[in-house]
């Protein structure tokens, strides 16, 4: 699964992108993370909950499912959480 996650700059997506990688690296779950790049290759898209004002437009651009990360999952950098919401969208 590859993973597009948005956000807006600062060191909190760097955190939240290896946060999901140690725990699909911990579960040998096939799981690529990008941060504000390959839009269009992604199974999935992800916002930061800073990032929600831009969640319709962003639906306008890709062609797959697009979520906004919960405050509580982000603020926690749950990773487990954020993987389990990001199938989630994927099977709808």
């Amino acid at each position: 699964m590859k993973i597009t996650l948005l956000s807006k700059p600062g060191f909190s997506g760097n955190m939240l992108v290896r946060k999901i990688e140690e725990v699909a690296k911990s579960q040998l779950m096939d799981i690529e993370v990008f941060l504000n790049e390959h839009l269009q290759e992604a199974d999935v898209v992800l916002l930061t909950p800073q990032r929600n004002e831009d969640l319709k437009e962003i639906k306008k651009v890709v062609k797959v499912p697009v979520g906004v990360i919960s405050l509580k999952d982000y603020g926690l950098l749950d990773g487990s959480s954020i993987i389990k919401y990001a199938k989630q969208l994927i099977q709808k």
